[in-house]
């Protein structure tokens, strides 16, 4: 039975995209979309989301997208822009999700849920995270957690993997915190950072895509 390969669609980071394929429209342009017009300027601002916004009109066309059409993968007769796929996970987890695990983090150093200052309580935790990595079969590739500032944000100093395994971590301590101790915190803050670690945990889960 003969066989062939079939190109389906191209998927990584923005970095590896933009390297590959040589685009032209790219978050640190102007053309920050290779989809649609959306820019930074006000011809066709990105952040407009009304129903008339400009970038609703029409879809890129290849040229508009790639500055050289001489990639092999170019000339397949049914090759088009819309075969190149951003990673979707990987963004929310090496973008917002950096920023929510590391609040989650900082409300549990405010806890008395590890003794000592800050910095004795930042070790206690990633020792915490790593025994929970080894106990569900994780090799993270971070090496601590850092202050920015002292107090400050925690800074958790690894790739988007690891901000996936720390919503997995921070999804189990939540959910066995006694509600004693979360009294001693804002109960809104600690109800919600327990709620979204729960679910970002299931949805990678789900969408577990090894990102």
């Amino acid at each position: 039975m003969p066989f062939k390969t079939v190109l389906v669609g191209s998927k990584g980071d923005w970095k590896y995209e933009k390297e590959f394929w040589e685009l032209t429209r790219f978050y640190s342009t102007l053309q920050i979309c290779i989809g649609c017009p959306a820019s930074y300027t006000s011809d066709c601002p990105y952040n407009d989301f009304s129903p008339g916004a400009k970038w609703l009109q029409r879809c890129l066309n290849e040229a508009e997208v790639c500055s050289l059409m001489d990639n092999p993968l170019m000339q397949l007769t049914y090759w088009h822009s819309k075969l190149i796929w951003t990673d979707v996970l990987h963004a929310i987890l090496w973008g917002c999700g950096r920023d929510f695990v590391s609040s989650a983090i900082k409300l549990l150093l405010w806890s008395k849920l590890w003794a000592g200052n800050w910095d004795n309580k930042l070790a206690l935790a990633f020792t915490s995270f790593l025994e929970w990595c080894t106990r569900n079969g994780f090799r993270p590739s971070t090496t601590g957690f850092t202050l920015k500032s002292k107090p400050g944000v925690p800074q958790v100093n690894g790739k988007a993997f690891d901000v996936k395994l720390m919503c997995g971590w921070l999804a189990e301590l939540l959910l066995e915190y006694s509600d004693e101790n979360a009294a001693l915190l804002r109960v809104t803050s600690f109800n919600l950072a327990r709620t979204l670690c729960v679910c970002v945990w299931l949805l990678l889960q789900v969408g577990n895509n090894g990102c």
